[in-house]
């Protein structure tokens, strides 16, 4: 088991934290980047990036 000091060293800061890879998610990680912000986008599939349409990973105009 790693040491108070170990995990200090390994461990990440984001300013945001996306939950969802859907259309929002997707369109704010960026976004909040751009900024100048630290974001770390969260999604449990990688075959659901992107909308919410039937189709998988597409976004509808």
């Amino acid at each position: 088991m790693p040491n108070a000091k170990e995990m200090e060293m390994d461990t990440q800061y984001y300013d945001d934290i996306i939950i969802g890879g859907g259309k929002a998610g997707k369109t704010l990680a960026p976004a909040l980047i751009a900024d100048g912000r630290k974001a770390a986008l969260v999604e449990r599939s990688l075959n659901m990036i992107g909308g919410s349409c039937p189709n998988i990973a597409c976004i509808p105009s």
